[in-house]
């Protein structure tokens, strides 16, 4: 099955298992992967990939991915709350179906209001995560 796959769930599984980030999210579904649906409400978090690949330095499938996650509220306090659970999360490291995640390192901060298709201003807190994994 694709790294991409495995990789996704993975996010998804350890993101979702924190129930001190979820507690601050608007349910148990509002973690997603890409991009959030239309109607999704906040707050709520948005996890994707961005960038990466094979590390080439050894035969095995040894890559880094880094993956970008962000969170989205009304406010810029509270994105930040949910920013700072995210991170908790993210150093736990990752359970990757195949792989093996060896090292994970939040490498950019990232604080940006957002102007929606409505015109509603949205505050994101977030980061991109290096993720390494080796078969």
């Amino acid at each position: 099955m694709s790294v991409y796959l495995q990789l996704w769930k993975g996010m998804y599984d350890q993101l979702n298992a924190a129930t001190a980030l979820t507690s601050l999210l608007a349910g148990t579904t509002s973690i997603y992967n890409m991009q959030a649906p239309d109607n999704a409400s906040l707050p709520y978090v948005v996890f994707q990939n961005y960038g990466g690949g094979m590390d080439n330095q050894t035969p095995r499938d040894a890559r880094t991915q880094p993956m970008l996650v962000k969170a989205y509220a009304d406010t810029a306090y509270k994105a930040g709350q949910i920013d700072a659970q995210v991170h908790v999360a993210m150093m736990q490291g990752l359970t990757v179906s195949g792989y093996t995640n060896f090292w994970v390192s939040r490498d950019q901060d990232i604080v940006l209001p957002e102007v929606t298709p409505s015109g509603e201003t949205v505050y994101m807190a977030g980061a991109v995560y290096r993720v390494r994994l080796s078969e």
